[in-house]
């Protein structure tokens, strides 16, 4: 794997700063779930027993912060 050029730094921490950005303009809720869907690798199910909630809930709740997301202008 070879390094990452300066511009490709910025790039990926441009990104990184639009994706938090957006992510900020969610529901607490919708942000909790998608972070631990997302970025902590938990599936619906898991993401349910933890918060105590039926697994409907939290695939609803995903899919419509990822609609909000699609929609995000920085």
């Amino acid at each position: 794997m070879k390094p990452e050029t300066p511009e490709e730094i910025y790039i990926r921490e441009e990104a990184m700063r639009e994706l938090f950005a957006a992510i900020g303009q969610l529901t607490k809720i919708q942000q909790r779930r998608l972070i631990a869907y997302y970025f902590e690798g938990m599936n619906f199910r898991q993401i349910a027993e933890m918060e105590g909630v039926n697994h409907g809930s939290v695939t609803q709740s995903v899919k419509a912060a990822l609609k909000k997301l699609k929609g995000f202008k920085a």
